[in-house]
């Protein structure tokens, strides 16, 4: 059985300014590229899972080369947690970011936004209300 998630994708249109962007806007820092695969794996600093930005690339194959097409500017399914998400919409915005939901207190005991890169790929945002 699986143990962990190890590794979540994000297909992008341009490689260089989307490892940009999830480095100057949400902090993430690289840790590991496959240059030949138009890949490059980033972390967040107290994270395990890696967040692997891939430009859709011939070299997948026709099949591989299509759905990563098909996967750019999509919900990516990615939540991330902060302390302070007031001073995180503040980043954002300073950086240019889109914010696609504001932060909104959520009845089941946090404050919830979303984001989206470059390409429309949106991650959601979120603090966990002490109780």
């Amino acid at each position: 059985m699986p143990t962990h998630i190890a590794a979540v994708e994000v297909m992008v249109s341009d490689l260089k300014r989307a490892v940009n962007w999830y480095q100057g806007v949400l902090g993430f820092k690289v840790v590991g590229r496959a240059p030949a695969y138009k890949c490059t794996q980033m972390k967040l600093q107290k994270d395990k899972v890696v967040l692997d930005l891939g430009q859709p690339n011939p070299e997948w194959g026709p099949k591989g080369h299509r759905l990563g097409q098909g996967m750019i500017g999509r919900v990516t399914g990615i939540t991330l947690e902060t302390d302070n998400i007031e001073r995180i919409w503040k980043h954002i915005q300073r950086k240019k970011g889109v914010v696609t939901e504001p932060p909104r207190k959520r009845p089941w005991g946090e404050i919830r936004m979303r984001v989206a890169d470059l390409d429309g790929n949106e991650t959601t945002i979120v603090e966990v209300l002490k109780r």
